[in-house]
């Protein structure tokens, strides 16, 4: 059976747009976010494979796809900030992957994902004329749109005298005209902001419906026109590594002895608390300037520089580059442990950890030979699945439960519970919050913390109330009430 070769016209493509926009218009226009984000996600990217069936032929788009439909029906859980931006991604790679046919690399496909922002800017004016030709095949009178448009002045009058009459001689027609909200449709009309609302969403949509932006030209990632020779040898870089090798050994024995077993007799002056909140993030950049060294003398143009000798100690320094990486996570456990989580401290364990991965990346591509796209390319690949695996997690529900169960009024190590930023986390602090308020004696922390949660239940009560706002995981905040009555 012969294969039918779906091509959608441009009429098609014009349709979904508006559709697309009006959609657009009646979920988010004035209103707040909420499951609707999922729902917007979700056909759009049902509809760009509608219209566009190559988009999904390779099964690398079709994963692609299926991770995005995967994130629309997470911002129905939770729309977040990261799984928007993510989805923006992925389908602007799915895109890229089309034009290019599979062949792509990291650094191309941020190049031409740019391109392809910039060309939602243009590609409704380079479109118009076929636009107007579509219209023009419905057959209106000749002239163009704006002779029908003066064609249709005379009949819409007429039709107008004729409602005004009936209703007029119609009682139960004016009744049900006087019902209609004629402020509302002229405030559309009138609203600059509304049109404008519509021009933005209606290009973005466009461009992604027609994507004609031009593909940027292959680059290389190689380092052989940087010319290290003139300040580095074969017998310099292993001069270097010596040196690097026992500075880092002196820094991570101090590691040893004061963070990991407690051993050490700090100075007069210095106590545990000191050592431990102090250097986590310099010792990050320290490891980043060691990656970049790294692959400065180890790139492929720079065969000569390379030796056995080189080999060994460049594996010693980076996994002692990986320890100190693995002390600064630590640094930061105990400082998190002292003090409080939040979402800085978690987006900084995350880092450091991929930090980790990407030295040990590093010193894969040396041992396999690889290029450094080639650990571009992979080091994209971990930063995209660690991102895309936090936007189906609830942090900030984990942040309120560890400060709650980590405060020093109830018992724990860590300092008295900072109730304004569990305010600022929102609606995902109210199980942690409910626990916390029957926990504790009658006092001052027990009656502000009920004050919060009154004010944060009244906010889920609003927004699950409304169904643009309503998302599952608000939904789930009822199911745990045992406490919900708590200094009500």
């Amino acid at each position: 059976m012969r294969a039918v070769n779906f091509r959608p016209t441009i009429a098609a493509k014009l349709a979904a747009c508006l559709g697309l926009t009006a959609a657009a218009d009646w979920l988010f226009y004035g209103h707040g976010t909420g499951w609707t984000a999922g729902l917007f996600a979700f056909s759009l990217i049902s509809t760009l494979c509608l219209l566009q069936p190559a988009l999904v032929r390779h099964k690398p788009s079709q994963v692609i796809a299926t991770a995005l439909i995967a994130l629309s029906v997470a911002m129905m859980n939770a729309p977040e900030p990261l799984t928007f931006w993510l989805f923006a991604s992925g389908v602007a790679t799915l895109l890229v992957l089309h034009k290019r046919d599979m062949a792509l690399n990291a650094v191309l496909l941020a190049k031409d994902m740019l391109r392809l922002a910039f060309r939602t800017l243009s590609q409704w004016r380079v479109d118009s004329k076929r636009c107007e030709k579509a219209v023009l095949r419905l057959k209106l009178p000749r002239g163009g749109i704006r002779r029908g448009m003066v064609f249709a002045v005379f009949p819409a009058t007429l039709a107008a005298v004729f409602i005004y009459l009936f209703s007029e001689a119609n009682p139960v027609l004016a009744a049900a005209l006087t019902k209609l909200d004629w402020g509302y449709w002229t405030a559309i009309l009138l609203s600059p902001g509304r049109w404008l609302f519509w021009g933005a969403v209606a290009a973005v949509i466009w461009a992604l419906l027609r994507p004609r932006f031009r593909l940027s030209k292959p680059v290389t990632m190689s380092l052989a026109g940087v010319g290290t020779s003139a300040w580095v040898s074969r017998r310099s870089l292993v001069f270097s590594l010596v040196l690097f090798n026992i500075i880092f050994a002196i820094q991570n024995g101090f590691d040893l002895a004061f963070l990991w077993t407690g051993q050490g007799a700090f100075p007069a002056g210095v106590d545990y608390a000191d050592y431990v909140h102090a250097g986590a993030y310099p010792l990050i950049v320290t490891a980043l300037l060691a990656g970049g060294y790294v692959l400065l003398t180890f790139d492929n143009a720079q065969a000569a520089l390379r030796s056995n000798a080189a080999t060994a100690l460049v594996t010693v320094w980076v996994l002692q580059n990986v320890f100190l990486v693995a002390s600064s996570i630590d640094r930061t456990l105990n400082y998190i442990e002292s003090y409080s989580l939040t979402y800085l401290r978690v987006a900084a364990l995350i880092w450091m950890g991929l930090v980790a991965v990407g030295l040990l990346l590093v010193l894969a591509r040396i041992y396999l030979n690889r290029s450094n796209m080639w650990l571009i390319n992979v080091n994209a690949l971990v930063l995209t699945g660690i991102l895309y695996a936090c936007c189906f997690m609830n942090f900030g529900g984990t942040i309120a439960h560890y400060n709650v169960h980590h405060a020093r009024e109830l018992g724990g190590k860590g300092v008295t519970l900072d109730l304004g930023y569990l305010r600022e986390i929102g609606p995902d602090a109210i199980p942690a919050l409910r626990w916390y308020v029957s926990e504790l004696e009658e006092g001052w922390n027990r009656q502000y913390g009920g004050i919060v949660l009154k004010e944060l239940e009244d906010g889920l009560d609003r927004d699950t109330s409304d169904w643009r706002l309503w998302t599952w995981r608000k939904q789930r905040l009822f199911g745990d009430n045992d406490n919900a009555a708590v200094l009500r």
